[in-house]
């Protein structure tokens, strides 16, 4: 079974180069950040149109989908973890090398840095075009979002701060860093994804090349530095320490992972819970003080009064063109005697925003009904749930990359999960959300259905999967009783 996985491995691996070529190509040319922007694939001297970068990235994304599949199927208990864990280095590795050309974040978090470490100021309060002489400043005219107030939690502010002063304030050492890190805590998740996995009996190996073989994982971490690589970790850590006994530590992973992104803080209440049923009383009371200390130690150098959220504030208002609301938002605008804009966004977000916490609670209330069995897969269902619909329903600036909080629950269900399939599914619809503007480079209300379905599409065909399954299941039961 090894002979297979490195079969598999084998056949991945020049999918992936197809990304990296160009950046090699520049790296040698030296070209400049905008080039690998504007023109990234011309880099490798090919011929260039609007459909060649759409084009490109479906096949590779299907590609490396269809293989990565195919591995997750051969692959056994008998699979040595350390053959995923080591084909994993060289993929990550790979996309080490790979310019992010799809994103440009990793500038912004450069900028949070760079305004600590350098012009001494805290980035909740002073935003990168707000410094006299930003746009002579590489380090601070290179990021889109230079208008906006530091939006992350503060245990991602000062690593931010730490990566620029290691690379001395310095615009291409700092990227580089950000995509080490990245990488490496990549690397780092896949075995604690395998530890995991060993403590709850399920065949490590296989949840390790789930997480760690991931196509949007690699794409969007190693390969584009996103500090989601982080909020993983932790919540990667808080499944870790329920697995090998350390229940004290599973609130204040949970609470890092939000201090990194706020996302994570809706599985806060569900890891309060899952310690209360369990009656680990004296590790519930132990976490949450722990998870206050780091909350309060994480805060102290940034902590103004709630006008530090303002930046998170200003960005909740936010649409991308792939969310739920932009969408309603965009039809609702097309009908006649239509309402003012600012009525139509605020009643959409509220009504959204409310289907949502219905949806949280009824999962909650779920979650602890006494008749259901409490087992570790219970939760990581229930998380996965709470996230999708948070995805869904309440978030309006979606990105293909926020799919990744997902994998580590898909890593941690028994394959093959109809939940398992559909998470993986998603992270590649994801992906794929990309190609509709890239082929037409415009944002009419045709191309933002088009993304959003394309983004969703597997989520109700598993919805119509579980009801026929659970009618047949029902039949087979009436069948058995009549006998």
């Amino acid at each position: 079974m090894t002979k297979k996985i490195t079969a598999w491995g084998r056949l991945t691996l020049p999918v992936w180069l197809v990304l990296v070529w160009p950046s090699m190509v520049g790296y040698i040319n030296r070209a400049g950040i905008k080039d690998y922007y504007h023109v990234y694939f011309a880099l490798q001297s090919i011929a260039v149109s609007s459909i060649t970068e759409p084009l490109i990235l479906t096949l590779v994304f299907t590609l490396a989908f269809i293989l990565y599949l195919q591995a997750i199927r051969n692959c056994t208990k008998e699979t040595d973890p350390r053959t995923v864990f080591a084909w994993t280095g060289v993929f990550t590795a790979c996309l080490l090398l790979m310019f992010p050309f799809a994103c440009e974040d990793v500038y912004y978090y450069i900028a949070i840095g760079h305004l600590q470490n350098y012009y001494q100021v805290n980035p909740y309060f002073v935003t990168a075009h707000q410094v006299a002489g930003w746009s002579a400043d590489p380090l601070l005219s290179t990021t889109r979002w230079g208008f906006l107030l530091n939006v992350y939690g503060p245990v991602w502010t000062k690593v931010s701060h730490w990566l620029v002063a290691a690379a001395a304030d310095r615009l291409w050492q700092a990227a580089a860093l950000f995509k080490l890190w990245a990488a490496l805590l990549h690397l780092l998740n896949t075995l604690l994804v395998g530890k995991t996995a060993q403590h709850l009996s399920l065949p490590a190996a296989q949840a390790m090349l789930i997480y760690g073989w991931n196509p949007l994982l690699l794409f969007e971490l190693p390969g584009h530095a996103h500090n989601d690589a982080l909020l993983l970790t932790f919540v990667l850590l808080s499944f870790y320490a329920l697995s090998s006994g350390l229940a004290s530590w599973h609130l204040p992973c949970l609470t890092m992972a939000a201090l990194v992104k706020y996302t994570p803080v809706l599985l806060i209440p569900l890891g309060f819970l899952w310690l209360l049923m369990k009656r680990q009383y004296q590790a519930l009371a132990i976490g949450c003080l722990i998870s206050a200390f780091l909350t309060v130690a994480a805060w102290t150098p940034y902590w103004q009064g709630f006008a530090t959220l303002k930046g998170l504030l200003r960005q909740m208002n936010f649409y991308s063109l792939k969310s739920l609301h932009y969408v309603i938002i965009q039809v609702l605008q097309t009908w006649p005697g239509q309402l003012p804009k600012t009525v139509i966004f605020a009643v959409t977000a509220n009504c959204l925003l409310l289907v949502f916490l219905l949806f949280y609670v009824y999962h909650l209330v779920k979650f602890v009904a006494p008749e259901r069995q409490n087992g570790f897969d219970r939760l990581v269902v229930t998380c996965s749930f709470i996230l999708l619909g948070y995805l869904l329903l309440a978030n309006k600036w979606f990105q293909p990359w926020y799919m990744t909080w997902l994998i580590p629950m898909a890593a941690l269900i028994r394959w093959p999960h109809p939940l398992v399939c559909l998470l993986l599914l998603l992270s590649y619809t994801a992906e794929l959300s990309r190609i509709p503007l890239l082929l037409t480079q415009h944002n009419g209300i045709t191309i933002q259905l088009a993304a959003f379905l394309i983004i969703w599409l597997p989520l109700p065909c598993y919805c119509l999967l579980r009801v026929y399954s659970d009618k047949k299941l029902l039949m087979l039961r009436q069948k058995h009783t009549k006998h």
